[in-house]
C-alpha cells in the first residue's frame, strides 16, 4: 500500500494522506506531489524512456522519468527514488536543480534537471515501468511530441528556455 501526503495549492502539507488507488477520493483543493526529472548528457541529449506496454496510462509512450512522491518524501527524495527505481541511476541531491513547479487537477508537479552521462545500455530498467531508455536531442523530443509518440509536457517551452538560459543546449 502506497500512501501519498496531501498538500494545498501552496504545497503546504495538510496533515493527511491518501492511499494510491484507494477508495478515498481527493477532496477539493487537495493535491499530491509528482516529480519529473530531465536528465541530460554532456552532448546535450536528453534521457527519455519508453513507458512499458503494461502501463495503464499512456502505454508505449515516450516520456521523462518521474512519478508520485510517497508519504514523507520531499521533491528531491522522490526524484532520487524514482530515478533509481526506473533506471537504476543513483543521483545525489547536489546533482539536482529545481526548474519549476505547477499545480494540475490533483497533482503538484515539481520539475528537476540533472546532468547524467550513464550510457543507456548500462541502465537497469524497471520492466513494469520502462521498456527502453535512449538519449535524444531536443529537436527529436519536439518531433515526437508533434507526432504524438512523446508525452506533451505543457511546460516544454519553459523547460527549453531553462536549458537555453543555462547554456545546456549544444549547437548542431
Amino acid at each position: 500500500m502506497e500512501l501519498w501526503d496531501l498538500y494545498d495549492k501552496r504545497l503546504e502539507k495538510l496533515g493527511k494522506t491518501i492511499e494510491r488507488g484507494g477508495k478515498t477520493a481527493f477532496g477539493e483543493d487537495e493535491l499530491h506531489m509528482v516529480v519529473h526529472v530531465w536528465l541530460m548528457n554532456s552532448e546535450g541529449r536528453l534521457l527519455v524512456q519508453k513507458r512499458a506496454a503494461i502501463k495503464k496510462e499512456s502505454p508505449n509512450e515516450w516520456s521523462t522519468t518521474g512519478g508520485s512522491a510517497i508519504a514523507g518524501e520531499d521533491g528531491i527524495a522522490a526524484t532520487i527514488r524514482e530515478t533509481q527505481e526506473e533506471l537504476g541511476i543513483a543521483l545525489k541531491p547536489a546533482q539536482l536543480s529545481f526548474v519549476m513547479s505547477y499545480a494540475r487537477r490533483h497533482d503538484f508537479v515539481m520539475v528537476y534537471f540533472a546532468s547524467c552521462d550513464v550510457p543507456a545500455e548500462a541502465m537497469r530498467l524497471q520492466e513494469i515501468e520502462v521498456a527502453k531508455a535512449e538519449y535524444w536531442t531536443v529537436e527529436e523530443v519536439e518531433a515526437r511530441m508533434t507526432d504524438g509518440s512523446f508525452w506533451n509536457y505543457r511546460y516544454w517551452q519553459l523547460l527549453k528556455q531553462y536549458f537555453q538560459e543555462n547554456g545546456l543546449l549544444k549547437s548542431k
